[in-house]
């Protein structure tokens, strides 16, 4: 990497104006259009039922006959029994507008070209991953008890794992910046780059600046974004401003002014790629809050996980697939992106079978790419070079490591995606299993506590049958109806045995399981409805990892600034404390479809 001293070394670029003008164009602009026009169409159909209702007798009778099929179909389907009981609630009280909405919603008429999409793209790119089945034996040789999970994972969901080669974690995004921006001022080739948040600031104006400079060096550059980003953060036109610049940019699911179900998916994931080498995720966005510049709710805590070898490839894979959710096709060159990040992980561990393996590669893509003229793979002429200096190299020096000795040394990790149309549940299976198979503690940070009954049921019985299971929760929420909901879990919790403390100088945003000295996971995955089911995430699953000692040692001292929730909290008097418990219970009701 190359080493910068100081952040103030750093230039800034931002493209719009602060200020007055900035917000009155926000509000009064594209947003306030969409809102207006998504209003009328939901006022249409209200007054459309109310036309109706004058057909009373028949009106009576269609209302029934949907409410009930609704309710048939709410009792007889496979979702968690909460949220049955919520859509069952909602359309026995909303009828008929809840059981219309409830059809609605079931028909997915908004996300059945996006799942055809995404099936057409998941099919290319796996073709692209390459053949584990020398991991997957050693895991089975020297992880027998990991065994079964490494399948589940690679076998039915294609998260294949990797030998780990090199990990580093960031217990704040304080910490992280200064790496990011040096791993992003090395770049030679490609940057890539997924996030549910940009906003203009210090951080991102440090980041836009240095990406601005690279595009100018010859690097490709590709940022997508979050389409909600529109309602608060970016204009709408942002892309076109970045395109000058040299960045192409997509938003993901732009929010348009029709009603739709396709609004309530959301890509809530945080990638960063850098030449097929250096992969980073986790909980932060790009904005200043992240990094402690700004201070809505406190102190920020957050955390990131680097990664540098094998693993980057489904890293790259995952960006791609977002990237194309948003193309008519596939685009068969992609793929080249995916290959290069495991030509480098091949390559930086060791000779022998491996940079046989790599050579393979390497020539395959050298005549597939003779015919490309356009401006990336030009660039990226220049990797394929670098790749087989390299396999020269590791071939010299014949430091041969087996798959087995790699994952007794440093244990291996397993990079997964959840993808909330593809039925697998990936982010609560992936805790789930932690929760299960400890043996002696789980600790986890989460800014949200919204639970589904497999989720409580997971917790609890793991206290119950010795686990010291111990969460940590904001103490200064940035969503009030959030927290009062976390608070209606805590009395069943602890009465369980689970402790919760509450960070006090702030908000906790990390998303961190750590269990028993040998697991760990860090991503983007809440522990809410929304994350567990409705939005696209991603994580860095590690096991058997040295790194697994300072995500522990994060926890433990974030919990020496945390207070300790105890069952007379949960009682406690007090207007304010009243109304929490309330605004919960209600709240509650709805949580599956919040």
């Amino acid at each position: 990497m190359r080493k910068i001293n100081s952040l103030s070394d750093i230039r800034e670029m931002r493209l719009l104006k602060r200020g007055k003008k900035r917000l009155i164009k926000l509000v009064y602009g594209r947003t306030f259009i969409m809102s207006a026009l998504i209003i009328l169409q939901i006022l249409f159909v209200v007054a459309l039922v109310d036309t109706l209702n004058r057909y009373g007798p028949y009106m009576y009778m269609f209302s029934m006959a949907v409410t009930v099929i609704s309710v048939l179909h709410i009792f007889n389907s496979d979702s968690d029994p909460s949220v049955k009981l919520s859509w069952l609630l909602f359309v026995a009280v909303g009828s008929p507008f809840g059981a219309l909405f409830y059809v609605y919603v079931r028909s997915d008429v908004g996300h059945r070209r996006l799942k055809k999409q995404i099936s057409r793209i998941l099919k290319y790119t796996s073709q692209a991953q390459p053949d584990m089945s020398l991991t997957m034996k050693a895991i089975e040789d020297c992880r027998p008890e990991r065994s079964a999970f490494a399948h589940y994972m690679n076998d039915t969901c294609g998260y294949h794992p990797y030998p780990v080669t090199n990990l580093k974690y960031y217990p704040l995004g304080d910490d992280f910046l200064p790496d990011f921006l040096e791993d992003l001022s090395s770049a030679r080739h490609f940057i890539f780059l997924e996030y549910f948040i940009v906003s203009e600031g210090q951080m991102w104006g440090k980041i836009l600046y240095i990406l601005s400079q690279k595009v100018k060096e010859g690097v490709e550059v590709r940022l997508m974004y979050d389409g909600t980003n529109e309602f608060t953060n970016l204009p709408h036109n942002y892309p076109a401003m970045l395109e000058k610049l040299g960045i192409a940019c997509r938003i993901f699911d732009p929010v348009r002014p029709f009603v739709s179900t396709e609004y309530n998916y959301r890509d809530h994931r945080k990638i960063a790629v850098i030449d097929g080498k250096t992969a980073y995720t986790g909980g932060l966005n790009l904005a200043d809050e992240y990094i402690n510049v700004t201070h809505p709710y406190g102190h920020w805590k957050d955390v990131a996980i680097r990664s540098y070898g094998d693993g980057v490839a489904t890293f790259t894979r995952l960006f791609l697939e977002s990237w194309n959710y948003q193309a008519n096709k596939p685009m068969p060159e992609e793929n080249r992106y995916i290959e290069a990040s495991t030509l480098y992980g091949l390559l930086r561990t060791g000779g022998g079978q491996r940079v046989e393996e790599a050579r393979e590669l390497l020539q395959a893509n050298r005549t597939d790419r003779a015919d490309q003229g356009d401006r990336a793979g030009q660039g990226n002429q220049g990797h394929w070079a670098d790749l087989g200096n390299m396999a020269n190299q590791a071939d010299r020096a014949n430091q041969v490591r087996t798959a087995v000795d790699r994952i007794v040394e440093d244990g291996f990790v397993i990079p997964y995606a959840d993808n909330p149309l593809d039925g697998e549940r990936m982010g609560e299976q992936v805790y789930l299993d932690i929760l299960q198979t400890a043996s002696d503690y789980v600790y986890i940070m989460t800014p949200y506590l919204i639970l589904d009954e497999t989720m409580v049921n997971a917790l609890t019985y793991a206290t119950k049958r010795g686990i010291d299971v111990r969460i940590i929760l904001p103490h200064i929420p940035d969503k009030r109806y959030a927290f009062a909901l976390a608070k209606t879990h805590y009395r069943e919790l602890l009465e369980a045995g689970v402790k919760i403390y509450e960070y006090t100088p702030g908000f906790v945003h990390a998303k961190v399981f750590v269990s028993d000295d040998r697991r760990a996971t860090v991503g983007s995955i809440n522990l809410d409805y929304r994350s567990l089911y409705h939005h696209f995430e991603v994580g860095l699953y590690v096991d058997g990892n040295r790194v697994i000692g300072d995500i522990l040692e994060d926890f433990q001292k974030t919990l020496d600034k945390c207070q300790q929730i105890s069952l007379e909290d949960t009682r406690a008097g007090g207007f304010r404390n009243r109304f929490d418990r309330a605004l919960g219970a209600v709240f509650k009701l709805l949580a599956p479809m919040l």
